[in-house]
């Protein structure tokens, strides 16, 4: 079995789990509010900023010019006059412990983790229709919605050019398997963070 395979199988019920969040629901559906929208905003920040700390362990056929994603998260939170970040969420932090011991292992664990960036890279641009409803903005860039409307200009060429040096990495069974937990460990990280919202939109 491909690494490719390998990490399909193996993330694909927590993926769902996440689509079938109640929050993942509404924010599809275009009915969240602009105040729950930025809390998420702020917290995909600190994991983007804590992802490319660590671009420099990726191998080299991995690295691509539209890698790093947080200005674009900043320059929306500028744009919506978010000028104080909520602290960096305590699961973001165990994330971070638990993908530094699998790279003590490989380094190629951080492969695992940009398979989950980059997959919400293409599925980031089906957001930007509902989120244009829900904040009633134009959707094009420098209106607030710049990480998500970036991936429309993108046309999915970044993802191909990620699974194309995925499919053909020699990775040995050890280092499949540290790619595999590191994938899974990252989804589950955006999974906490999607219940934390959908927890607090039914606590309010």
């Amino acid at each position: 079995m491909t690494v490719l395979a390998k990490l399909r199988a193996a993330t694909g019920p927590i993926h769902q789990q996440i689509e079938n969040l109640s929050f993942t629901q509404r924010m599809v559906a275009g009915a969240i509010s602009k105040d729950e929208y930025l809390d998420l905003l702020q917290h995909l920040y600190h994991v983007h900023v804590a992802f490319e700390q660590h671009l420099d362990q990726l191998p080299v056929d991995f690295v691509h010019g539209n890698i790093q994603r947080s200005h674009r998260v900043w320059s929306d939170l500028q744009f919506h006059g978010v000028d104080q970040l909520l602290p960096v969420h305590e699961e973001i932090n165990s994330w971070l412990v638990e993908m530094d011991q699998l790279a003590t292992v490989s380094s190629a664990a951080w492969v695992g983790a940009l398979y989950v960036f980059e997959g919400s890279r293409m599925g980031s641009r089906m957001l930007v229709g509902p989120l244009c409803q829900a904040l009633q903005l134009p959707p094009e860039m420098g209106n607030g919605l710049d990480y998500h409307v970036e991936n429309m200009h993108d046309r999915g060429q970044t993802f191909r050019q990620f699974m194309a040096a995925l499919d053909n990495y020699p990775a040995k069974e050890e280092v499949a398997t540290v790619i595999v937990e590191a994938a899974v460990k990252t989804f589950q990280l955006l999974y906490q963070l999607h219940l934390a919202m959908t927890e607090a939109t039914v606590a309010v």
